[in-house]
């Protein structure tokens, strides 16, 4: 089990004090309700959640979610899962921004940050970075070819097992 990793939700990082870590949680939230626009970086589950949990701390700023596919929550299947997520982020104000990745740093504080197809720059007060990134690299390199280069992913039939490597599985 390799699991994920977001960059801006998952613990401290080897070198960061408790202190440190434990400052930046607490000031999240002032933060959050000081800022007037807000940028997150995803399309999933997590990114959705923390942007509905962002309107619920702060009702007046502009918050757009950029997704590098069509709509949030790609994956999903079915027009009444797309129509939900929609109208719900629609009835929360958040602004969806399609077939785009972002590129930015992670930031409580006012920065840039590049839309890498559209060229622009979006100026917030706030960047929040909630795509994963899958801890496949090691699998990669010791079975080449069996992950997908754009996302990291393992690549796997229709029963979650490796097109690759018979008797590995990704769930």
């Amino acid at each position: 089990c390799t699991g994920c990793y977001y960059p801006f939700l998952s613990p401290a990082r080897t070198g960061e004090s408790l202190e440190a870590r434990t400052a930046f949680v607490r000031s999240f939230g002032p933060k959050v309700g000081a800022a007037n626009s807000i940028v997150i970086g995803g399309g999933g589950p997590v990114a959705c959640e923390m942007a509905a949990v962002v309107r619920e701390l702060n009702s007046v700023a502009q918050i757009k979610l950029v997704c590098r596919g069509p709509k949030p929550m790609d994956d999903w299947s079915g027009r009444s899962s797309t129509l939900a997520v929609r109208s719900r982020l629609k009835a929360l104000r958040i602004d969806v921004v399609s077939n785009e990745t972002v590129h930015g740093e992670a930031s409580l504080e006012p920065t840039t940050v590049k839309l890498a197809n559209a060229g622009a720059s979006l100026e917030t007060d706030m960047y929040l970075p909630l795509f994963a990134e899958y801890n496949t690299a090691f699998v990669a390199q010791s079975i080449p070819g069996s992950t997908n280069p754009a996302t990291g992913r393992i690549k796997v039939n229709g029963y979650c097992r490796s097109t690759v490597r018979s008797n590995l599985w990704a769930v």
